[in-house]
């Protein structure tokens, strides 16, 4: 093995589960923080603003690592192994969190650097980045949905109809807007010489994506039982 190919080899054994430790934290920290606004992972994964965000996460997780490693070789209380490196990478996460949050250099009472505001103000940036990925992805979601459900009530137009019907209700409109929303459905149809079918499965899954998949999958589903 070239002397070289050894030296990452052996750097890697001796410090690869720490920094592993420390970049998987760092992402979950940033995936459950994400994940309570957006409400959904995929969409999370997509803008390179978010790796960028995380990379500075993990870099600041290394220097609490780091940290603290040195005041636990200070204080001399030897090495417990692998538990001690999970505890070291739990405290550092903490120690990142709290850095990320609170953090504000100052000279007598004037602030110089306030990195918490800063990290604060790229996180807003990175959330807007997903939410905009998140909506991309709910409106092909939505498209595809109502070319199944187009695809499955082609031929029943008045079942789709009822169907329109129901999930406006659901949704709390009363019955002379639904009947509004029908008058403008058929109004669409004539002046834009399209297929009602193909309409009302547009605007159910405008109105309710998820009980627009859901029709699609059973109209889809028993016909092919009966």
């Amino acid at each position: 093995m070239p002397p070289a190919l050894n030296d990452f080899v052996t750097f890697f054994a001796k410090e690869g589960l720490h920094v592993v430790g420390l970049a998987v934290a760092s992402l979950v920290y940033l995936l459950v923080d994400f994940f309570i606004v957006i409400k959904a992972f995929k969409p999370i994964f997509r803008p390179p603003s978010f790796w960028f965000f995380w990379f500075c996460t993990f870099v600041l997780n290394i220097l609490a690592f780091e940290a603290l490693s040195q005041m636990q070789d200070q204080a001399k209380l030897g090495s417990f192994g692998p538990a001690q490196t999970l505890a070291l990478v739990i405290m550092s996460t903490f120690g990142t969190i709290a850095i990320l949050q609170s953090f504000t250099l100052k000279i007598g009472d004037r602030k110089v650097v306030d990195f918490s505001r800063i990290m604060e103000d790229f996180r807003t940036t990175v959330l807007e980045d997903v939410s905009r990925q998140a909506a991309a992805e709910e409106r092909k979601f939505a498209r595809r949905t109502a070319d199944r459900l187009f695809k499955a009530y082609r031929d029943s137009p008045d079942e789709l109809r009822k169907e329109f019907v129901n999930v406006m209700s659901f949704g709390g409109r009363d019955a002379a807007q639904i009947q509004a929303d029908l008058a403008r459905i058929d109004e669409d149809v004539r002046t834009l010489k399209v297929e009602a079918v193909r309409v009302l499965a547009q605007r159910i899954a405008q109105a309710d994506v998820r009980e627009a998949s859901r029709l699609a999958w059973k109209a889809e589903t028993i016909p092919t039982q009966a």
